[in-house]
């Protein structure tokens, strides 16, 4: 989330963490070097000797609401498909007639959770009185043109409360899409409120929980079944503000060209190649470039003519999960993002522990100040291998 040459690769920075890289034969019996520092921890900074200036420890904590965005077949303005899930009984998601081309299938509902979790049942509340023939199905990976059906039937007809609908077995999904046929006669259809099983009201549920959180309508493109990408779709995503817990160092913008730094000591391998990982809480929709508030990794050694050196990082990822159907090919606000510094051999060779610092500046060229502050930074891993490793839970 720095800038489109430093995100360069992510996809294969993912498939390197998870593929690891060649070692050589006398290296490879030996556990690799890694260390995570927690940041605004006591006990975890003072043993690594951690200081800082213009770096104050912050931390803020929001209920987990782990509805993140929700989309639909179609709707009527006043009447988009997050309402049936924002925990307002004077609010639903509503369509009329027979859904828009491509969608074959009728009209649906698709809600995109937080992280992949085991599903049971769901609850609805349908709009009107009339009974409706639906099914629940889900995607099993972002890049998939099949849809699984984990549940059908039909509703009892009556919209005083909420209908709740057993699988025959636990789905695992990260989102899922509730469809019924379309009506033809004009009358509304649609739902008034739904719950997905084991998921607490209000504290799971955007609106519910925070009041403030913005909701975001933006354009992705989505897949047909037994098609490929056809054009674009509105998305409604549910932004949580902040983080969801914990202690960070914010760097900060000062009055001096740069900005504050935090100064840290960490276990390296003498023998390999280095990364450092940073855990970041993104909440703005801009590059960190744009906004000019740059984190960069600066050397000290005994030498004084190098100790002004500094490293860019080398790849910007999301956590785990890129799913580029919701969110395209860059993270949005409102997810943990990780920064990955390449720390070049000479800097760790016959080194065991090395000590560095995250600076904030204000641009890739750092010939313009610093003028916000940059994300906080939760914590500090490091790893030996061919590529960097997410570890910072």
């Amino acid at each position: 989330m720095i800038s489109s040459q430093m995100i360069k690769m992510g996809f294969l920075a993912v498939a390197l963490v998870v593929t690891g890289g060649c070692a050589t034969d006398n290296l490879s019996q030996r556990p690799t070097a890694s260390s995570t520092i927690n940041l605004g921890d006591p006990d975890s900074e003072r043993a690594h000797n951690v200081s800082a200036e213009h770096a104050p420890v912050v931390g803020e904590e929001y209920p987990d609401r782990w509805i993140m965005a929700a989309r639909a077949s179609d709707y009527e303005e006043g009447h988009e498909p997050w309402r049936a899930v924002d925990g307002d009984m004077d609010t639903h998601w509503q369509v009329r007639g027979r859904s828009p081309h491509p969608m074959h299938r009728g009209q649906w509902l698709d809600l995109e959770l937080n992280e992949p979790m085991e599903i049971e049942e769901i609850s609805i509340r349908w709009l009107g009185e009339q009974k409706y023939n639906y099914r629940v199905v889900h995607q099993p990976r972002s890049d998939a043109t099949d849809l699984h059906e984990v549940h059908s039937g039909e509703s009892e007809g009556q919209s005083e409360e909420l209908e709740t609908y057993v699988f025959p077995r636990p789905t695992r999904a990260r989102s899922i899409r509730i469809e019924f046929a379309a009506g033809g006669d004009g009358e509304p259809r649609g739902i008034r409120e739904m719950r997905v099983g084991g998921l607490d009201m209000p504290e799971s549920y955007p609106l519910a929980g925070y009041e403030e959180a913005s909701v975001v309508e933006i354009r992705r493109p989505f897949y047909v079944e037994f098609e490929r990408f056809i054009g674009s779709w509105p998305q409604f995503n549910l932004k949580r503000p902040l983080a969801d817990g914990g202690t960070a160092r914010r760097i900060m913008n000062t009055d001096e060209f740069d900005g504050g730094y935090v100064d840290f000591e960490i276990a390296v391998d003498p023998d390999r190649q280095n990364w450092i990982t940073l855990k970041l809480w993104e909440s703005e929709p801009e590059m960190m470039t744009e906004r000019g508030n740059l984190i960069a990794l600066e050397t000290f050694h005994d030498d004084p003519d190098r100790n002004r050196r500094w490293i860019l990082p080398e790849y910007i990822t999301e956590q785990k999960i890129w799913d580029r159907e919701w969110y395209g090919l860059k993270p949005e606000p409102g997810r943990w993002v990780y920064a990955s510094y390449l720390l070049h051999k000479d800097i760790t060779e016959g080194q065991t522990r090395v000590h560095l610092r995250l600076q904030g500046i204000g641009n890739e060229r750092r010939d313009q100040p610093m003028l916000a502050p940059a994300p906080p930074v939760y914590c500090i891993h490091s790893n030996s291998g061919a590529a960097p490793v997410i570890d910072c839970e």
